[in-house]
């Protein structure tokens, strides 16, 4: 088939399926039947005919007569005369309905369907030297999610996705009703690919969803799957910070639009529908033929027709009630701002074989396909609104600083933090940790996502007892490569006791983590939020001698003293220390030694913009800016994480030192 036709055919197959399949005239057997890529002209008066003379642009009377006159021929398409042309009753309203059907039938469903969505792949066409976290490496230059606004400068907007949902900070709205999916139960055969940075199928015209306060009609197009490996999660959203196995999208775009190019000129362009995968003991035979043609796409370009209905891919319409809703991006390059994301909050079942499967598919250079992802996206002020049925929402909100309540024991060696790792630094980062030291994989890893609605009341969590903090003393402030850390002298008898602790653990050091200029930097994240040091307007004077040593101290393996500090100054009031969070937890650099109790308070501690920033000016042993200096979260792994009884009230929220 030339492009010509091609073209052609496209054009005409969208405008009329298109149009007649919103008036619902299939459902009255009207006008025009679409069954398996062939179009079959009713052999009936058509009851609509003001709607008929309307989209072919003739008048009443001349379709009448065409229809009349197809009627008594009995055939679908009237005859051609000498030179290929319909035999014209009316030279406009014959003409354009048989050519309808003749160009249509020049083609499959599956060219039209692939032409028609060839916007949405172009994520493997037009924006080739992208990649994914996991497959970065110094054997394969391509840019990581940190990098992509240089494949693309969009993707460094401000309606990015993915993002966390924080669910206590939700607004309702009554107007996200029910969805209404429309062809979503009917069968269709399309292609399956491994396109080399995951796995798609195209969606031949025909499904739409409508309601839930969308203003148009959105035809479905393509969907797509994001997912982690063997015991690492993987989905894009996170909701209150929790990562789920996988993730489903599918993209549906207006239905004016005749691609998914098109539809990225409108910022309301697209609709996509985001559902979680949970794993399961038993096994989804919905997805049965789904995971099966998985194994005949393994290898990148690797295809293979499927023939299934987008109805076995999701859950019930019962369960689909509950969502969030927010205006998004494409979740690859280009990453244009033209969505309008759901996120469903029920997850979809999988069993832990069934997922498993996913993992065995690979990228173009032939490594697992892993981890097929982008990590969450800043919200920028955006708000994300819930349903009216409702995502469960929490009353608490919060701030918060952190204590460590043990004595650190930190290793030497070539650990890093993320922000160090490059081709030349030769240093393990955080996910390498382990070969620095084998406690980094254990079951009581820290730092942790808190999340607060599935915190447990305890009140044996009282107010704890402070002793001797008020004491001065002069130290040592030293920057050892990794962080700043000041001792804590034996002669103060700092200790604290109190809040089910069971003994009294007496202070030895204190240090600090810390983003980019501001910049989140918090190791432990309270709802998948993750902040800088608390900011505020005026400069904490409680600080001042500490942020004037750091200049003291800004290269690796320097040393200043700093006198006349005590504990109580860098710490918030006690009366705002009652509230806090407890569970037992490791150090977080290694050996990561699993001997801390942690206790995560609400309360955060003030420091102003120009005192956070001295701390982003210290350098690491390479001589590079010492920024981003925390462990990502880790695996909760069945922990349960206690909260005090005075930690379910409403605060402003900000965070940590």
């Amino acid at each position: 088939m030339n492009e010509k036709t091609r073209q052609s055919a496209k054009h005409h197959y969208n405008y009329s399926k298109d149009r007649f399949m919103q008036e619902k005239w299939t459902s009255e057997k009207d006008l025009i039947e679409f069954d398996e890529g062939q179009i079959v002209m009713s052999r009936r008066l058509d009851q609509n005919i003001s709607k008929t003379a309307a989209l072919v642009g003739c008048s009443q009377s001349a379709v009448v007569s065409i229809y009349q006159k197809w009627s008594k021929e009995g055939t679908v398409v009237n005859q051609r005369q000498g030179h290929g042309r319909p035999r014209p009753i009316d030279a406009c309203g014959e003409r354009r309905l048989a050519r309808v059907v003749r160009s249509y039938r020049r083609a499959t469903v599956a060219e039209i369907t692939e032409e028609v969505n060839a916007g949405s792949d172009r994520k493997v066409s037009e924006y080739k030297n992208w990649c994914y976290q996991s497959q970065m490496s110094c054997d394969q230059p391509c840019k990581g999610p940190a990098a992509w606004n240089e494949v693309n400068g969009v993707c460094g907007g401000n309606k990015q996705s993915p993002i966390n949902i924080v669910t206590k900070k939700t607004k309702q709205d009554a107007s996200l009703t029910a969805f209404k999916f429309t062809g979503y139960s009917e069968m269709f055969t399309s292609r399956l690919k491994n396109n080399g940075q995951t796995v798609f199928l195209d969606i031949p015209l025909g499904a739409t969803v409508t309601g839930a306060n969308l203003s148009h009609i959105y035809k479905a197009v393509q969907l797509d799957f994001h997912w982690g490996s063997s015991g690492s999660p993987g989905s894009e959203h996170t909701l209150d910070g929790e990562q789920y196995p996988m993730e489903l999208h599918i993209l549906h775009i207006k239905d004016k639009f005749l691609t998914v190019d098109e539809s990225q000129n409108d910022t309301a362009g697209q609709a996509i529908l985001g559902f979680f995968f949970e794993e399961s003991d038993t096994e989804n035979k919905e997805y049965s033929a789904f995971i099966a043609a998985l194994a005949k796409v393994q290898n990148a370009e690797d295809h293979t027709e499927l023939n299934i209905s987008l109805n076995k891919l999701i859950m019930s319409e019962t369960k689909l009630r509950n969502y969030y809703r927010y205006e998004g991006s494409q979740t690859v390059p280009g990453c244009s701002e033209t969505a309008i994301w759901t996120v469903f909050k029920e997850p979809i079942p999988l069993s832990k074989a069934q997922l498993a499967d996913f993992y065995n598919l690979k990228f173009k250079d032939e490594k697992p396909m892993v981890k097929t992802f982008r990590p969450v996206q800043p919200r920028k002020g955006r708000v994300v609104y819930r349903s009216h049925s409702g995502a469960t929402v929490t009353t608490v909100e919060f701030s918060f600083t952190l204590l460590l309540l043990c004595i650190l024991d930190e290793t030497k060696g070539d650990w890093c933090y993320q922000s160090q790792v490059t081709c030349d630094s030769h240093c393990k980062g955080p996910d390498s940790w382990h070969e620095v030291h084998e406690d980094c994989t254990k079951n009581r890893q820290s730092p942790i996502n808190i999340v607060t609605r599935k915190t447990k009341l305890d009140h044996k969590l009282t107010p704890l007892v402070f002793h001797s903090y008020q004491v001065a003393f002069s130290s040592i402030l030293e920057n050892n490569g990794h962080s700043v850390k000041v001792s804590v002298p034996h002669m103060t008898k700092a200790s604290v006791s109190g809040g089910n602790l069971g003994a009294t653990y007496k202070a030895v050091q204190f240090h600090f983590h810390w983003g980019d200029k501001g910049g989140p930097g918090s190791e432990h994240t309270i709802d998948g939020e993750q902040h800088p040091m608390e900011e505020s307007k005026s400069a904490n004077k409680k600080y001042d001698g500490l942020i004037q040593a750091l200049t003291k101290v800004e290269s690796a393996n320097t040393n200043t003293t700093i006198s006349d500090i005590s504990l109580s100054n860098l710490i918030s009031s006690e009366e705002n220390m009652t509230k806090y969070y407890r569970y037992e937890g490791s150090l977080t650099t290694p050996h990561c030694t699993e001997a801390v109790v942690w206790t995560v308070f609400e309360i955060p501690i003030p420091l102003s913009k120009e005192q956070l920033s001295a701390f982003s000016y210290l350098k690491f042993r390479d001589g590079k800016p010492m920024t981003k200096t925390f462990r990502p979260v880790q695996p909760h792994k069945g922990r349960t994480v206690y909260r005090s009884g005075s930690a379910i009230v409403m605060l402003s929220f900000s965070l940590l030192l």
